[in-house]
């Protein structure tokens, strides 16, 4: 675009907008999207938020937007941890997890 301008300026408005539109879609990548819907869904919803709000707000105020989402999932994730007790398997030999409020076979 830098040294065919003059050519690019009779090329319709419609066609460029096909040209943008066909190099945009390559960059969504579909796969990563499922991925996250299925390790996790909040990730995916502030990577949904992001993508429409790019289109309704523009990108520097959905990247805004999608930071403070990202920030307030982690302080979210990191002040409820998942936590686990290890007790002792029966046979002594290792280890086992077993997560808060689950009953072992081992206390029996």
């Amino acid at each position: 675009m830098l040294f065919f301008t003059g050519l690019l300026a009779y090329l319709p408005n419609a066609a460029l907008a096909g040209i943008v539109a066909n190099a945009v879609l390559s960059l969504i990548e579909v796969h990563e999207l499922r991925e996250l819907w299925r390790m996790r869904r909040s990730e995916f919803w502030i990577a949904a938020v992001c993508l429409l709000g790019v289109l309704a707000v523009g990108p520097l105020r959905a990247v805004v937007i999608a930071f403070l989402m990202s920030t307030i999932d982690v302080i979210r994730r990191a002040s409820s941890p998942d936590t686990s007790a290890l007790l002792e398997a029966p046979d002594g030999s290792h280890f086992v997890p077993v997560v808060a409020g689950q009953k072992s076979d081992s206390s029996a």
